[in-house]
């Protein structure tokens, strides 16, 4: 029975815990485009383990900096959603 409810304990703790939301990566200050015709275009954008986690703006996107997170300033620049192919010919794709 002890180790019944320690287990409980154990996995209610456990299972409380959320991991945690700095980012590594915030962009500010820009045209960020988001393909969701709902909101089309925020100011910043917040990244963790190489995926988009938050989106919105600027003020909503600065409580995931941390004392690591690299924060770039876009000054207005646009930032599209981008494709990465490692070995397509321009014209033949």
């Amino acid at each position: 029975m002890r180790t019944t409810l320690f287990l409980i304990f154990l996995l209610v703790i456990i299972g409380g815990c959320k991991p945690s939301d700095i980012a590594d990566l915030i962009l500010i200050n820009g045209k960020i485009v988001t393909m969701d015709n709902e909101f089309p275009e925020v100011q910043a954008v917040a990244v963790k383990d190489d995926r988009v986690f938050a989106l919105g703006s600027n003020e909503e996107i600065r409580e995931f900096i941390g004392r690591n997170t690299n924060v770039l300033d876009l000054d207005g620049k646009l930032a599209i959603p981008g494709f990465i192919e490692g070995h397509g010919h321009f014209l033949g794709i």
